[in-house]
């Protein structure tokens, strides 16, 4: 390899972390109130779907106090859209805002092998960041799951006006932790945002597939569990 790894870019949930329970299942709780005919396994895919045909979490060059506010809009939209394709709109004001409290800090757990990937890794030398199309609750969930200590940046999308796969994003991440391209690998489970932004910013992506539907191969290579990167490191 003609360039040492100096860093490590994690993607955040799916990657690092994950809800505790379903997405689904949160929006079942308040929705089983007024259809109880639905089903968490309705509600995640619809969740999915709105996500995936959103426009970007992205708003550049607002103060914080504004930035929370557009960011808490944006949430109201999604949930707002979701909850209208069953016809649940009754007190929408009320459980907009359960749901988005619903998904602080407390509500994410790391996987199992997070802590001590992340602690050999800083062991290593290598500097490690989390890259992230999350919003500004990203730090809390961070430091409830007590991950702060063991990440040196921290970059999400919504203050910078772009989003994965966006290679802009990735460069800013790049910047912060003071390495080119060539020196940093890129982890997370999104083919898109995440292998396809990487390969935009000239950084090797790792793809993590929990559910095992992928083979590695030499131009993506797979991991099924964090701590099968630091092995593969070795070969990069």
């Amino acid at each position: 390899m003609s360039h040492p790894i100096q860093a490590i870019l994690f993607d955040g949930v799916g990657t690092l972390f994950r809800p505790r329970g379903s997405v689904g299942e949160v929006y079942h709780a308040v929705a089983a109130q007024h259809r109880p005919d639905l089903t968490p396994e309705e509600l995640e895919a619809a969740f999915r779907e709105e996500l995936a045909t959103a426009e970007p979490m992205a708003f550049p060059g607002l103060s914080p106090e504004h930035l929370k506010a557009m960011e808490l809009q944006w949430w109201y939209d999604r949930v707002y859209r979701i909850f209208a394709r069953f016809d649940i709109l009754l007190d929408f004001e009320t459980y907009r805002d359960q749901i988005y409290e619903a998904f602080r800090g407390p509500a994410w757990v790391p996987y199992p092998e997070t802590r001590d990937t992340l602690v050999q890794l800083r062991e290593r030398g290598l500097t490690v960041a989390v890259l992230s199309n999350f919003d500004s609750r990203l730090p809390e969930v961070l430091d409830h799951l007590g991950l702060t200590p063991l990440v040196d940046h921290a970059v999400y999308a919504s203050p910078h006006g772009v989003a994965k796969p966006d290679p802009r994003l990735f460069a800013i991440a790049l910047e912060r932790c003071g390495v080119g391209p060539e020196a940093a690998v890129h982890v997370g489970d999104e083919l898109g945002d995440d292998v396809s932004g990487a390969r935009a910013a000239g950084i090797r992506p790792v793809l993590v597939d929990r559910d095992r539907r992928r083979l590695s191969t030499v131009e993506l290579p797979v991991i099924h569990r964090l701590d099968e990167l630091l092995p593969l490191l070795e070969r990069l």
